[in-house]
């Protein structure tokens, strides 16, 4: 073999071996940005949840001004109240207790949110969401998501029971509660968790 052969040879060799580290490199980047984007959508997904819970309690307290407004000042921190109820018979928002929310879809008053103490932490909390992708220009995609129990043939489920949402109370001192959301989710066999806080008051 020629000396400029094997000088060929050994050129090809190490042109394959960078093409082959190269293509293995831009491989690796491309699963290391795709899983970055998914730890960003469920952070931001986890976000909104516990979001949307600090103000489904802000929304009970201020219907609770309005459902007892004889009484609002005693009665604002009531939970799962109906139409019918007094201020006396209504729950009150436990300081120390853990709940998880769930919302009325089937009849009156429609699309109310309740309080339901956990007694399974396994599974109370769990959410069931729906992706819901409109597409009006044909160019630009929103998606917004939302919890179970709304339904339309255009409504696509997503990470069924992946993420569970847990809401806590801590008195505080001036007829305050301090509303702790909690939402934590499966990446891959770790449990990630994210929490809000907000404090809501008499204000009436």
């Amino acid at each position: 073999m020629s000396t400029r052969k094997a000088e060929s040879m050994i050129e090809t060799l190490v042109a394959i071996t960078v093409i082959v580290i190269s293509t293995i490199s831009a491989l690796s980047l491309m699963r290391t940005a795709i899983s970055g984007n998914r730890v960003i959508e469920d952070k931001v997904i986890a976000i909104n949840l516990a979001i949307e819970g600090l103000d489904a309690i802000k929304n009970m307290r201020d219907t609770n001004y309005l459902r007892f407004s004889e009484n609002a000042d005693e009665c604002w921190d009531k939970i799962n109240a109906s139409v019918g109820d007094t201020c006396t018979s209504a729950q009150t928002m436990t300081p120390g207790a853990s709940y998880f929310l769930t919302r009325n879809f089937s009849t009156e008053p429609f699309l109310e949110w309740n309080l339901t103490t956990v007694t399974d932490p396994e599974v109370d909390g769990n959410l069931d969401l729906y992706n819901i992708d409109f597409d009006r220009d044909e160019q630009i995609d929103t998606t917004i998501y939302a919890q179970a129990g709304i339904s339309s043939p255009g409504f696509v489920t997503v990470d069924e029971a992946r993420f569970k949402r847990i809401i806590t109370f801590e008195s505080l001192p001036m007829d305050a509660l301090q509303i702790t959301a909690t939402v934590s989710w499966d990446n891959g066999g770790v449990i990630k968790e994210i929490s809000l806080t907000r404090v809501i008051a008499n204000v009436y």
